[in-house]
């Protein structure tokens, strides 16, 4: 059996990754040992580890701190080791924020640097379009290499017809991660969803 004497927690944020170390000492019932029980806590991952030492040491305080600071490290290390890690141009799982045609109104009149980016065809584009949105044809072979000429600084809303999942806006999205860019929204609804909220479109002339 053994009995708990103190406890102290070492709580640290590492990478938005939370984590937490508790180290507690121990002393076993018959009063012949003395120790420290750790254990790390990362999201799902958990991990403890009990070290004993006898009490007979002459050292036994300076034992103490030394398998204190042991444990902490020791745990530290499995904790990078726990967390996942993200490695550049890693795209399959990114996710792209969405933003509702009104707020994306609201953003682009308040914000000089965000750009509405329509990435329907020209045929489309001419017909009917947000106003001062830019034609960036998607299905074109070009789109990567135009795409890359964009100011990665400014912030892109992107949108096609209606804006779903696995639509043209979502191949869109996913080209200009791939190049780099991160300040990236998906239109709800697109187009379609523009022109419902009767917010300003600039048609064809007859």
């Amino acid at each position: 059996k053994i009995s708990q004497k103190a406890k102290t927690t070492l709580k640290l944020s590492v990478c938005d990754t939370s984590f937490s170390i508790f180290a507690t000492s121990v002393l076993h019932s018959s009063g012949q040992y003395f120790g420290f029980h750790a254990f790390v806590s990362i999201k799902n991952f958990q991990s403890g580890v009990i070290l004993l030492y006898r009490k007979e040491s002459p050292r036994q305080e300076q034992e103490k701190m030394k398998a204190k600071q042991l444990l902490v490290s020791v745990l530290l290390a499995m904790a990078w080791l726990a967390m996942p890690t993200v490695q550049a141009g890693d795209t399959e799982n990114a996710a792209t924020a969405s933003i509702d045609v009104n707020a994306a109104q609201d953003f682009v009149a308040t914000h000089e640097d965000a750009i509405v980016i329509d990435v329907r065809t020209p045929a489309e584009y001419e017909m009917s379009h947000i106003t001062n949105a830019v034609n960036v044809n998607v299905q074109d072979d070009s789109f990567a290499q135009t795409a890359a000429t964009l100011d990665p600084d400014k912030t892109y809303i992107v949108h096609c017809t209606k804006n779903p999942a696995d639509g043209r806006s979502s191949r869109a999205l996913e080209t200009l991660r791939e190049l780099g860019f991160t300040n990236l929204y998906s239109l709800e609804g697109g187009y379609v969803a523009w022109k419902d909220a009767e917010l300003p479109l600039t048609e064809a002339e007859d």
